[in-house]
């Protein structure tokens, strides 16, 4: 919903909302923030705020009020290990730290949706299983629907559908 189609519609939530060119950006922002989460390969963290405040901004994008979030994004911190990192600065964490600040950003708002962009490409073994575990049973308990592209064969293999891309092109999809 950053960009606009070239033509048709794009519905969303099995047909409650269709048409989503006809919404404001306000209704646009309220609707990304409320379901879809997106841990991004490059991370985006805003150097300027801590771990804390980058995990939190979600949150404040969809009003939820200062008392709250600072206890859902202590818990999102500490569902990714990194609680003893909440007051670092981004220039302060390795690669691996940083993404898992971004799985925590994604999960914050519980999303319908998330988008993980190689989730754990700059993790250890040890912490990669960590992550995968936590993405799966949100998939589960959640309902979410997670989309993960990744070049991990493994963390491939445990999705439930597996579509694989060579070239621009599907090449085969299925379980």
């Amino acid at each position: 919903m950053m960009d606009e189609p070239s033509s048709g519609e794009i519905v969303l939530n099995a047909g409650k909302l269709t048409n989503i060119n006809k919404l404001s950006e306000a209704e646009k922002n309220v609707l990304r923030i409320s379901t879809f989460g997106f841990v991004f390969q490059q991370f985006f963290l805003n150097e300027n705020l801590n771990v804390l405040e980058n995990v939190i901004f979600p949150l404040q994008i969809a009003n939820i009020p200062k008392e709250k979030r600072t206890n859902i994004a202590l818990n999102a911190l500490q569902e990714v290990n990194l609680l003893d990192k909440k007051d670092n600065m981004p220039y302060e964490l390795s690669a691996g730290q940083k993404q898992r600040v971004c799985i925590a950003r994604s999960i914050i708002n519980s999303p319908k949706i998330i988008f993980a962009d190689e989730p754990t490409g700059n993790l250890d073994s040890g912490t990669s299983e960590l992550i995968e575990n936590l993405l799966f049973k949100i998939q589960k308990t959640k309902k979410t629907t997670l989309i993960i592209v990744t070049h991990d064969n493994d963390l491939a293999n445990k999705c439930q559908t597996k579509i694989i891309v060579k070239d621009g092109q599907i090449i085969s999809a299925g379980k």
